[in-house]
Formats: C-alpha cells, structure tokens, sequence
C-alpha cells in the first residue's frame, strides 16, 4: 500500500541549521517534505490575519499551503530552499531588536533634555524615523506600559543568539548583533526576561534615579 505525500510546515523560528537537519531526517525516515514558514507581525497582526511570512522551500510545497497561509497573513514570500525562510526571519529580528534598542536610548535621550516623551512618538509619526516598533512599543515605552506583555525579552533574546549560528561569507563579526545581544542580556540579568519590550527604556534610567 502506498503511503500519500505529507507536507510539515514549521512557522516557528528555530534558525536555518535545526531546519536542515530536522528536514533531511524527516523526509529520510518519514518521505515527509518540509517548509519553514516562520512569520512577523506579532499578537495583533496574528489576530488580524495580517502577518508577513517568510517561506523556504519547493516551491510545489508552498503552492500547497499558500491557501492555508492567506487566511493567516497579509503577504507570503517565497526566499529560497528549506532553510532560508528561517534564515530572513533571523534577520528581521536583528532589524527589530536593534531598532528597540535606538527607540528605548533615543526616549532616554529626549526625556533627560527636556523632550516631553509622551510627545515623541507622535513628533517622529511619518517621518524617516517612523516604523511599526516605535508605533507599537515607542508608546508603551512613553506611557509606562508593560501589561500585557506583547512580545517578550526572551523571544528576542532567543532569535538574537541563533543568529551567531547563520553561515557568515564574509571575515569578521557583525557589528550590531553583539551590542543588541548584550542590552537584551542586561535585561535578562535585572530579571525582565519576561517582561514586554517596552521595559528595555527602564535601562536607560535617569542619574538622580539610578543613584
């Protein structure tokens, strides 16, 4: 008896070298093919069905589930082999945590020389500075709001340190992964691994207040 075709679709994020060999394993033992589908957007664009997904593999496969993963998101994109969605989802996140970074130092900048920081975001609205970070967690940092956690410390933490893994084809590191992943560890020692994003400005804070 024939066993029928199986498709796996990973839309977690665990990095391109655990995808590879979980796929070469699976379709080895199983004949079951694999794509990484790993998607950004966050809690609201979930809820929304306007996530963005990265897809890495045949393309026979995605034509099968593409119906499937409208109905969850905005946009699919095909970006290469199994492996390469993982791969571009690490670097949104490298975008992402470095764009915190600059949104929690730059509130740090304006509120310790005279900014009204409640000001800020809608100051920056349309400018180059804008972005979806700064919309969504630039407010929560304004306002003081850490509840409910929308996305994690850990989450970040987690996808910045799978990025060492990537394949690198050129000498040298990259010059924002370290730095990101040592503000993201700081949290993590002052005990905010789970704590919503909005927190890193609180490691900004104020001389009289840190004394």
């Amino acid at each position: 008896m024939s066993i029928p075709s199986r498709l796996l679709v990973d839309l977690s994020t665990i990095g391109p070298a655990p995808t590879v060999q979980f796929s070469e394993r699976l379709a080895m033992k199983l004949g079951t093919r694999w794509v990484d589908a790993p998607v950004s957007g966050g809690v609201g664009a979930a809820e929304q069905g306007k996530l963005v997904v990265f897809c890495g593999g045949r393309d026979q496969d995605i034509d099968t589930i593409e119906p499937v993963l409208g109905a969850l998101s905005q946009r699919v994109t095909r970006v290469g082999g199994v492996g390469a969605g993982q791969a571009l989802k690490l670097c949104n996140q490298l975008i992402v945590a470095t764009n915190l970074i600059a949104i929690a130092e730059s509130m740090a900048l304006a509120r310790d020389n005279g900014v009204e920081v409640g000001r800020v975001v809608d100051a920056l609205t349309g400018g180059a500075a804008d972005s979806l970070p700064l919309q969504l967690f630039g407010r929560r940092m304004a306002s003081g709001t850490y509840e409910p956690v929308l996305v994690d410390v850990a989450l970040i933490l987690k996808d910045l340190s799978a990025i060492s893994t990537l394949e690198r084809r050129y000498p040298g590191e990259l010059s924002m992964e370290r730095p990101a992943i040592t503000v993201f560890r700081h949290a993590a020692d002052k005990g905010l691994l789970r704590s919503d994003l909005s927190v890193l400005l609180s490691l900004y804070a104020p001389a009289a207040a840190s004394v």
